[in-house]
């Protein structure tokens, strides 16, 4: 094809698989738009300062700085990325999800129950197929939480700009109303682990627990030491403290009679 005259004239030469080809693509992508499963994403944005405890709230509040100039160390959003999509918060937003969909009541309606059964025929296909590769060693073996949790990090997305300390949300899903709750479920979760993490609570609690374990030892010891020294008819540390402060106040009290006595005869 050198013009648009071989063009042309390619087009009259195959003109009937030209159209049969148009029309073939026209009905793939109006069957595609009528029975593919719609997706609707919810979106969010947080605004974050780095390093408080306290400093995480939505874009509305105001009198916040949301532009800092750029600088050459390592962009601190990044990690706020990394805690938001790390596996604990992914966990958690798997297991909650897993429990209100048990609770949820059962779709009313012819549509609703085939919605239904197609999903539980989906999830059995996916849970056998799954089962298959895992024990020819092509896959490893997931339970029901952590599949769910890769399919929901799939369809979780978040970003933000150079220099901006905005993180951009967004999650997609095939119900609008179950991807806004898993939305605020997720941002909840972030929220909770990021004070927990800076408000360094396991240290402290970390610090707690040795400090008991420490007395626990120590009191055990004691109790070894003094249960051995009652099997030897031993005097403890103790006994002999006291024995030699009776002692030294015994002597004391003579020493000050004594003393008395001398001041009265010299009187």
């Amino acid at each position: 094809i050198r013009s648009l005259r071989d063009l042309v004239r390619l087009f009259y030469i195959f003109r009937r698989e030209f159209w049969l080809a148009f029309a073939g693509t026209a009905v793939l992508a109006v069957a595609g738009a009528f029975l593919l499963p719609p997706k609707y994403t919810s979106d969010a944005r947080l605004l974050v300062k780095p390093g408080r405890e306290n400093m995480t709230a939505p874009i509305e509040a105001p009198d916040r700085q949301a532009i800092y100039p750029q600088s050459t160390t390592r962009d601190p959003i990044l990690d706020e990325e990394k805690m938001l999509t790390g596996r604990p918060v992914l966990l958690q937003v798997a297991r909650l999800y897993l429990t209100e969909m048990a609770a949820e009541a059962p779709r009313e309606g012819w549509v609703g129950q085939l919605k239904g059964a197609l999903a539980s025929a989906r999830k059995a296909v996916g849970g056998a197929v799954g089962k298959l590769l895992s024990a020819i060693g092509l896959a490893e073996e997931q339970s029901e939480e952590e599949s769910i949790a890769e399919k929901l990090a799939a369809r979780f997305a978040v970003t933000h700009g150079p220099g901006s300390n905005v993180m951009e949300l967004s999650f997609t899903w095939g119900d609008p109303v179950v991807a806004q709750r898993v939305l605020k479920s997720w941002i909840r979760i972030y929220l909770d682990e990021r004070t927990t993490v800076l408000g360094r609570k396991p240290l402290v609690t970390f610090y707690e627990a040795k400090v008991r374990d420490s007395d626990q030892q120590i009191e055990s010891a004691k109790g070894l030491l003094r249960s051995r020294l009652m099997e030897i008819d031993g005097t403890s540390a103790q006994e002999r403290l006291d024995a030699l402060t009776k002692r030294l106040n015994d002597l004391n009290t003579r020493r000050a009679e004594i003393a008395a006595a001398l001041e009265t005869r010299r009187s």
